[in-house]
């Protein structure tokens, strides 16, 4: 085979590839609640991933069959299909559904601009409300995963005589997933962290503890105390302050 054959089959195979990915518009919308709606992230099966903007507008690209996952500050909240998605004319996706949090009559609905629904099952799981102020963290993601492919070049001497289309794009299709993975990864364990911030904070324990403690002890208590995600993540404030109270006292009795 020689090299405009091999140039124009690998150009066939980018053109498959593209054809066969969707793009999916579409806006989450917080209703009546005065919830921020940017920063939420959508991953897509085969791997491409979005953030909401201000608005609570994204876009991303998607594959047939594809299933859509929504993470709201690090934490996976609800799955849909793609393809269900696509199917509506200017979608608009509640926060609500996002959230997979039944409404008052136990049913949650897509709504568009028409006015249009699609229901969907019953749903008995509920999440926590929660934000993490760290848009300006995903924003710095966002540039990362504006992903372009790499372009291919041949030297004077490169002259190979077979190549396997099946496994060319199926290494490809790995390289980019590995890359999303890492990424993806990274942002969630940062999220976690933020989040425990945002909750756990010095100013918050300060107020709680109810008595004068230098800022010296507070910073060494707030280090050996500090709880993990997958606890506080299920607290609500009242339960953190009596965490931060029982946990001083037990730091206080160690301290003498």
């Amino acid at each position: 085979m020689n090299r405009k054959a091999i140039v124009l089959l690998i150009f066939l195979i980018s053109v498959t590839f593209c054809k066969a990915q969707k793009i999916l518009k579409g806006k989450i919308s917080a209703g009546m609640t005065t919830e921020s709606v940017e920063g939420i992230m959508i991953e897509a099966s085969s791997g491409d991933m979005a953030f909401t903007n201000t608005d609570g507008n994204f876009s991303i690209h998607y594959q047939p069959n594809d299933t859509v996952s929504f993470f709201i500050s690090g934490k996976l909240t609800n799955k849909l299909s793609a393809d269900s998605l696509a199917k509506i004319q200017n979608l608009i996706i509640s926060l609500q559904l996002i959230r997979n949090k039944p409404m008052r009559t136990g049913k949650i609905t897509y709504f568009n601009q028409n006015l249009d629904t699609t229901t969907f099952n019953n749903v008995t799981v509920t999440a926590k409300n929660y934000h993490a102020d760290s848009l300006a963290r995903r924003n710095e993601y966002k540039e990362a995963f504006n992903y372009t492919k790499p372009k291919l070049k041949f030297g004077e001497d490169w002259g190979p005589t077979y190549i396997n289309v099946g496994k060319l794009a199926e290494t490809l299709n790995k390289k980019k997933k590995k890359r999303h993975t890492i990424l993806k990864n990274n942002l969630l364990r940062e999220e976690k962290e933020d989040y425990v911030d945002n909750r756990f904070n010095r100013s918050f324990v300060q107020k709680y503890l109810e008595q004068n403690i230098t800022d010296e002890k507070l910073q060494d208590f707030m280090r050996k105390y500090r709880p993990k995600y997958e606890d506080i993540v299920g607290m609500s404030d009242l339960e953190l302050i009596d965490y931060i109270r029982i946990n001083y006292k037990q730091y206080q009795e160690n301290s003498e």
